[in-house]
């Protein structure tokens, strides 16, 4: 028998039996005191699935129910803030995660839920967020089993950044970048193609960002030029390709925008991002469906 088998009755997200605690005081407590409520506030039985690279969760019904009025708490977000909640499988407490405010300036030292989580996703889907740490725990090996046992895992893409190379380093430089999205989901999944949209892509993605922690040096694409939506939040199909199941593929990038790179040893890294307000009834196009979210790639040591 397996000991973190899950049910659709213990799968899922469990608020604090003391009411008292919050983000402020959470570290001060022992794992007796930090005990979970009886009953989740949000169970396998809401969803109707879980995107384990974006780390969306996607409910049977809308966040409105969770939620009851959450759209007219702007920019006070809802009295949940500050709450911290556990995300179980079976008995095993699988991580601490908390609500949050934009407004607020305490630090994400936990996955959150914040404003974000609401407004600028559709009314069926929820993501929670990374923490500012190192180690991303949402993807944890007991939740991702606990979602699988319970017909709701969907494992999303991955994405990987392969190769930086600088074209052009006068006091604006212009990097060359190679990246490879893979589909390892069940599903056909549409996402962004550069290819098709020029500047618009980076409005959804900055482009690498390059670091030496040694010579404290940081670049990022602080002066690109990018194409916004119109109106904001809009998006076009022609802008996206399908990644079939199982299937790979990379692009190669130009971008312009950076400042003028010092030679050295970097660390480096690329976010990657899809529209997010992408309504149910808009998702499927058979025989795919547009992914929704964002993910980091694994970070890569280069010399530049």
């Amino acid at each position: 028998m397996n000991p973190h088998k899950a049910s659709d009755a213990n799968l899922g997200f469990y608020f604090l039996k003391d009411t008292s605690i919050t983000l402020y005081n959470l570290g001060d407590k022992s794992e007796q005191e930090l005990a979970p409520t009886e009953k989740p506030w949000l169970s396998a039985t809401d969803m109707a699935f879980y995107d384990f690279s974006s780390h969306c969760i996607y409910l049977k019904g809308e966040k409105n129910d969770l939620f009851p009025g959450h759209e007219d708490d702007v920019p006070g977000f809802f009295p949940s803030m500050t709450k911290p909640f556990w995300v179980m499988a079976g008995d095993v407490r699988c991580y601490l995660a908390a609500f949050h405010s934009g407004a607020s300036s305490l630090g994400r030292y936990t996955p959150y839920f914040d404003e974000l989580s609401l407004l600028f996703y559709p009314a069926d889907v929820l993501p929670i967020h990374r923490s500012w740490e190192d180690i991303d725990v949402r993807h944890n090996e007991h939740f991702k089993q606990a979602l699988q046992q319970a017909g709701l895992y969907h494992a999303g893409l991955s994405l990987v950044l392969l190769h930086i190379k600088v074209l052009t380093n006068d006091s604006i430089a212009t990097l060359q970048y190679d990246y490879q999205l893979t589909n390892n989901d069940t599903d056909d999944l549409l996402v962004l193609d550069q290819d098709k949209m020029g500047a618009r892509f980076h409005y959804y993605t900055n482009g690498p960002v390059l670091w030496n922690s040694h010579k404290q040096l940081r670049y990022q694409s602080e002066h690109k030029k990018v194409i916004p939506p119109e109106p904001p939040g809009s998006w076009e199909p022609d802008w996206f390709s399908t990644l079939k199941s199982g299937q790979s593929r990379t692009w190669s990038v130009a971008l312009t925008g950076y400042d003028r790179i010092e030679s050295g040893t970097y660390e480096a890294s690329l976010w990657f991002a899809n529209p997010t307000q992408i309504n149910r009834k808009d998702r499927h196009v058979s025989p795919a469906r547009y992914w929704l979210g964002e993910i980091n790639s694994p970070i890569i040591h280069l010399n530049l």
